[in-house]
């Protein structure tokens, strides 16, 4: 059963919605060695936000930000292992997702947690 998170994100305008998670995003790149002042550029945001990570001495990732409001972590983490599927099971080129410095491929932030209250 779905949870849903409702709060001051909706309230938030677009542009508003859209700093938000950049800055969710800076927040988790520490997860995964990255500094937080990385280069980040919006490839899309619709369901959730997607960017574009580059820093020195990294390679440059692409990185998805999830709305509490839209999907939980148990429907992010069963996409990723359909990815994984694929990758193993095809000869389909896919990106490998990536796990972070604790061994997680999902974490989440305070922050984000506190807007949807």
């Amino acid at each position: 059963m779905k949870t849903q998170h409702k709060g001051k994100f909706h309230e938030l305008t677009f542009e508003q919605q859209i700093e938000h998670l950049k800055n969710v995003g800076r927040r988790a790149l520490i997860k995964w060695g990255y500094p937080e002042n990385a280069s980040m550029k919006l490839l899309n945001f619709t369901e959730n936000a997607t960017f574009s990570v580059e820093a020195e001495e990294k390679p440059k990732i692409i990185m998805r930000v999830h709305r509490l409001d839209y999907a939980e972590e148990e429907s992010i983490r069963t996409e990723l292992r359909w990815i994984m599927d694929l990758k193993k099971e095809t000869d389909i080129n896919l990106a490998d997702p990536i796990q972070s410095e604790a061994g997680k491929y999902v974490e989440e932030s305070e922050e984000t947690l506190q807007l949807y209250d």
